[in-house]
């Protein structure tokens, strides 16, 4: 379904839009997948369903937009969200799981953060728009980048790391 199909038409966010999107993501390199609910970049609230795979690596990341806070609502599954500060520091991190005591977690602005999941899940993740691809998300210096040398260590890392361990990954950007 395409965005503007999206936007005209009613979704139904049910089984079977979740089993597809975890269908989508088993195909999908980064072994996730999402359909886009608002009807374009421009719009002041982002919508989207996403399913994920336990194979999935979520840099830790954070959007730089003053504005931009983020709200995630697990739907089926769970994921684990984890907050870090400027240091990379585990500050915080949350087992968000659909219907449990704690399903949605809505983060402020400039917060550095990533996800990580034991099974297959979809989530909602709604964000203040508009959304401007010209600029970059925030990855983490303390992260390891998708599909590079320490990306699979980075991911088994997040899915152990508790509150107060540190990062072991420093990115050099000296040239």
């Amino acid at each position: 379904m395409s965005v503007t199909d999206v936007a005209a038409a009613q979704v139904q966010l049910d089984s079977a839009l979740f089993q597809r999107l975890l269908d989508e993501a088993a195909l999908s390199a980064r072994k996730r997948s999402f359909l886009t609910l608002h009807a374009s970049h421009q719009d002041p609230v982002q919508r989207l369903v996403i399913g994920l795979l336990p194979e999935s690596f979520v840099p830790i990341h954070r959007h730089t937009q003053p504005q931009q806070w983020e709200l995630f609502i697990i739907l089926s599954g769970a994921v684990d969200l984890l907050v870090f500060d400027d240091a990379g520091k585990v500050l915080s991190r949350q087992h968000i799981a659909a219907g449990s005591a704690l399903c949605a977690v809505e983060l402020p602005p400039l917060t550095w953060h990533s996800l990580v999941c034991e099974q297959p899940a979809v989530f909602i993740e709604i964000k203040q728009g508009p959304f401007d691809a010209a600029v970059p998300t925030d990855i983490a210096r303390f992260s390891a980048l998708e599909n590079s040398i320490q990306t699979a260590a980075c991911l088994t890392w997040l899915q152990h790391a508790t509150v107060g361990d540190i990062s072991p990954f420093q990115r050099n950007f000296a040239a």
